[in-house]
């Protein structure tokens, strides 16, 4: 069966990977039905999770050796 055609601005990435039966259901249910969905779902995610704990992070000054 072929691939349907993408536009160019649209990009894909082939990953392969073995996943436990667990996160394969993650995926599944995160992507509803599309592992590939619920793997960019997730890491989205992840991302933005990341980026707001970086944010709540108050820089610590180091003691200047003068």
């Amino acid at each position: 069966m072929n691939k349907p055609r993408l536009a160019p601005e649209e990009k894909r990435v082939i990953i392969g990977a073995r996943v436990t039966v667990s996160d394969k259901e993650a995926m599944m249910a995160a992507g509803a039905g599309n592992i590939s969905r619920g793997l960019s779902v997730i890491m989205l995610e992840c991302e933005a999770m990341y980026r707001l704990l970086n944010s709540q992070t108050e820089p610590v000054d180091e003691p200047s050796h003068a």
